[in-house]
């Protein structure tokens, strides 16, 4: 029966009760967040003739911008470059007279290799993508689909996340953080290249940045220290 440890849930330890992660907090961004979202879209619309005042993928990026604000897959960069990026490769598609059945995962495979390339790596981008290249009543989006909902919506969430986040406890945009006991004596000193070769090395490589791992590693050796006689 060992198959089924893969659905049991991860050993999480305190993290989401850790400062700014609590549940109830990110449900309240998130609907602080798509709330926002919905007014600009919904004011777009009037002003510039949008199509839609929300779109989906909107939803998966308030879960990370929200829920997991330190991830590197939330940060500004990500979310507004992944979602833009992933928009454009699906309108274009869209407009290149293919079947669905290549379009569609086209277009989601591109958009993956695109975020790669201008490192701004965001999940919901995919679903954007998708979004993008399906079209509303058999036809492409217009070209104001990049504009609104694609644009709107997420400036719209990026600057609900940067208030909401800042006011409760989690720093948004995330900076990579220097903990109280950096400045001490180290028992193991090491370089952080190695630290980062060791990530590349693995087959599933953990969603933290080098940096703030170094900043952990550091802080466990210096805790390691101060107990020693």
């Amino acid at each position: 029966m060992n198959w089924m440890a893969v659905f049991s849930p991860c050993r999480a330890g305190r993290s989401w009760l850790a400062r700014g992660q609590h549940p109830l907090r990110s449900s309240i961004g998130a609907w602080l967040g798509m709330g926002t979202s919905l007014a600009l879209g919904t004011w777009a619309m009037g002003a510039f003739g949008a199509s839609a005042a929300l779109v989906a993928p909107i939803g998966a990026s308030a879960v990370l911008v929200f829920a997991v604000p330190a991830s590197p897959l939330a940060q500004p960069r990500a979310v507004l470059g992944g979602n833009l990026v992933s928009a454009l490769i699906g309108m274009l598609l869209a407009r290149v007279g293919l079947g669905p059945w290549l379009v569609l995962p086209l277009a989601v495979g591109l958009a993956i290799l695109a975020m790669h390339a201008l490192r701004c790596l965001h999940p919901p981008g995919g679903a954007m993508a998708l979004v993008a290249a399906m079209g509303t009543h058999g036809a492409p989006w217009p070209w104001t689909f990049l504009l609104s909902p694609a644009a709107s919506n997420t400036l719209a969430l990026l600057a609900a996340g940067w208030l909401f986040n800042n006011c409760t406890g989690s720093r948004y945009p995330h900076h990579n953080e220097t903990l109280p006991e950096h400045g001490l004596p180290m028992a193991i000193d090491y370089d952080p290249a190695d630290l980062a070769a060791v990530l590349d090395e693995l087959e599933d490589r953990p969603d933290i940045s080098t940096e703030d791992l170094d900043s952990i590693v550091r802080a466990v050796f210096v805790r390691h220290a101060m107990r020693q006689p």
